[in-house]
């Protein structure tokens, strides 16, 4: 495993051209600002509409706004199938350097992220965030049964999943 990762980082460290990059960098700089900004967004508002707290949800945006490996796998794709340009790959190529350069940074300060974000918001909105916060607590709280009432209700949901997959294969 150890040596895998070496040889893949190595592999895509050598596939980086410092000149592509320079005589893109606005582009590349522009690109990756803005894959940043929708990852943390729309990682972060599925979270926040999942139950989550305003800063949970901006510690799980910062913390998946990665754009990984598998993206070099899908370019490397595209550029074999002919359906992207040559100058796509080493664009995603480098702003996978330029996000995994960054990316510490924002994860380490989520919190000031999340503050100003909240200073940010509108009152009425963040009114209605903390009404929707409210009541998704309220409807997590944890009901209160008995321990014969927790026996039968997990009973009663295996034998509905038996059923259902019984049917499934029945039906298959």
């Amino acid at each position: 495993r150890d040596m895998f990762c070496a040889v893949f980082f190595v592999a895509i460290g050598m596939l980086i051209d410092p000149d592509y990059i320079l005589a893109h960098f606005l582009v590349i700089v522009l690109l990756t600002a803005v894959y940043v900004v929708a990852k943390v967004g729309a990682c972060g508002f599925g979270t926040f509409l999942a139950g989550y707290d305003g800063r949970t949800a901006m510690k799980v945006g910062t913390g998946m706004a990665q754009i990984g490996e598998f993206g070099f796998i899908l370019a490397s794709m595209g550029m074999a199938a002919g359906v992207i340009g040559g100058s796509l790959y080493p664009t995603i190529v480098a702003m996978a350097a330029l996000n995994a350069l960054v990316r510490p940074y924002m994860v380490g300060n989520a919190d000031r992220f999340t503050a100003g974000f909240r200073s940010l918001l509108p009152r009425t909105i963040a009114h209605v965030l903390h009404l929707y916060g409210g009541w998704l607590a309220q409807v997590r709280e944890p009901r209160k049964l008995h321990a014969a009432g927790r026996i039968f209700r997990n009973l009663i949901w295996q034998i509905t999943l038996n059923a259902v997959l019984i049917a499934a294969a029945f039906l298959a």
